[in-house]
């Protein structure tokens, strides 16, 4: 009696029927399971994401019995082509693609959102604000980024802004003793958005005492007890170590002969 060899498992064929709409919370990628499993479970499917031509890349990973996502970070006027992919043990699929969407841009723009994960540092005699790009433009290029400060629990000032493409701001007007807290907010040609808050953040007393103890740590005494101001010490600590450089290299060399 004849008997057909069971065929060894492999990775599954791609999922059936990919497709993808443009929704009002954002562009919904749909499919089907794949006809053929290669012999083992489908244990979840990846989603892959293409923007205006650029290198496709891995935006999530569902379970087995999922079979559809929104993905909601577009952007207005931009191109998408989304690719989804099956998953067994043995191995993921060949990509299979949807058609082409085009986000339409939006006939009346909005105030973009605000910045994302905006952080406070405390440097040497200044304090660094950072943030992330909004997840949302409201359909027209941010322009700029304000920033404003708030001292001691006072009024919320304005103190600075930056361009579209820079993400920092170090304000140097600081005091010991002061509690700051800082505001970002993203401009379009439509307007401001609303503000993102930092937490609030104390220069201590002794900040600047602590750091003048750290540098001097590292200036030797009989300069210190001689009461040279730092900028000549510093130049003269240099040149003492240069000149023993000098003196290790010229020993060295008369070594040699």
């Amino acid at each position: 009696m004849w008997v057909t060899p069971r065929e060894e498992p492999q990775s599954p064929d791609p999922p059936r029927d990919v497709d993808a709409e443009l929704l009002d919370e954002g562009i919904e990628i749909r499919w089907k399971n794949p006809l053929d499993d290669g012999s083992s479970p489908i244990t979840s499917y990846n989603i892959y994401r293409e923007k205006d031509g650029e290198e496709i890349e891995k935006i999530q990973e569902v379970d087995s019995e999922t079979f559809s996502h929104i993905e909601q970070q577009i952007s207005s006027g931009s191109e998408y082509l989304y690719a989804v992919t099956a998953l067994n043990e043995y191995g993921e699929s060949e990509k299979e693609f949807t058609s082409n969407i085009t986000v339409p841009i939006t006939d009346d723009p909005d105030v973009p959102e605000s910045p994302e994960n905006i952080d406070i540092d405390l440097l040497i005699d200044e304090i660094e604000i950072s943030w992330e790009r909004p997840l949302d433009d409201g359909g027209t290029p941010i322009t700029h980024y304000k920033i404003y400060r708030e001292e001691n629990n006072g009024e919320l000032k304005f103190i600075g802004e930056v361009d579209d493409e820079t993400f920092k701001y170090r304000d140097e007007n600081i005091s010991s003793g002061n509690e700051y807290v800082y505001a970002v907010s993203a401009v379009n040609e439509v307007g401001e958005s609303e503000r993102v808050y930092s937490d609030a953040l104390t220069v201590s007393e002794d900040h600047n005492d602590s750091i003048d103890d750290e540098i001097e740590d590292l200036i030797p005494r009989w300069i210190l007890d001689r009461e040279i101001p730092l900028v000549p010490a510093i130049i003269i600590l240099s040149g003492l170590i240069l000149f023993i450089i000098f003196a290790i290299m010229l020993y060295n060399e008369k070594s040699n002969y």
